[in-house]
């Protein structure tokens, strides 16, 4: 049977991806700040429009940019109108609004919902004596997030930080664990000089674990390299 597929708008990234994100999943793209991750969202945002469809694009960190939108899209306000942007201010206001999307895509023709990002709210609300019960609720939340896509058929891309994993080398995901079991896709963006990027596929449901591409970030947002580069 063939998985349906939203283009996330960069020809590199949709080969990665076998065609790009699938419509009744969770992807989860991951990186360091300034490495393409709101630009991902928007861009796939734009995408979705194209085809049709709304987009529900929850914005916990102030990232959302319609001067971004305008550029990756050519017409923001028209995209605008799309786009039903919903801003969080803190972590109980970011729960009752994952709660909220299964009423909104039954009065809407969503095609897409965007959480950027997942953790920004959850870190700021833990302490020392409230990990368990944030961790749990966080947990909740992808849960919901998970089975209304899958009900829905519908696309959700989330994106998380990082920090270093001084024990182990690299790099983890905030939220560990958590993030990655209800994740059908995990998708590594790496930063480098000069609008360099690498895409590393860490999950994926039909293709292979580790595979890479390059991409670069451009004013019209993640593009396919004339030609591949090297680090060297």
């Amino acid at each position: 049977m063939k998985v349906e597929r939203l283009s996330t708008g960069c020809e590199a990234l949709d080969e990665l991806l076998g065609g790009g994100i699938e419509r009744n999943t969770l992807t989860n793209a991951y990186g360091p700040p300034g490495c393409g991750k709101t630009t991902l969202c928007l861009q796939t945002a734009v995408s979705c429009i194209e085809e049709g469809k709304k987009v529900v694009f929850i914005d916990t960190e102030g990232g959302f940019s319609k001067e971004r939108l305008d550029q990756i899209s050519g017409n923001a306000e028209e995209i605008l109108d799309e786009i039903i942007l919903i801003e969080p201010d803190d972590f109980d206001s970011q729960e009752e609004n994952v709660e909220r999307l299964e009423s909104i895509c039954d009065k809407k023709d969503i095609g897409l919902i965007v959480l950027d990002s997942l953790v920004t709210l959850y870190r700021l609300e833990l302490n020392d004596g409230n990990t368990r019960e944030i961790n749990s609720r966080l947990a909740n939340q992808l849960s919901t997030l998970s089975n209304l896509s899958r009900k829905e058929e519908v696309p959700i891309l989330i994106t998380n930080q990082i920090y270093s994993d001084v024990e182990n080398g690299g790099v983890e995901l905030v939220s560990r664990d958590i993030a990655k079991y209800q994740s059908k896709c995990l998708l590594e963006m790496k930063k480098f000089e000069k609008g360099k990027r690498i895409m590393i596929l860490r999950k994926h449901r039909s293709q292979p674990e580790g595979k890479e591409s390059q991409v670069v970030i451009t004013e019209n947002g993640l593009e396919k390299p004339e030609k591949k580069f090297s680090f060297m």
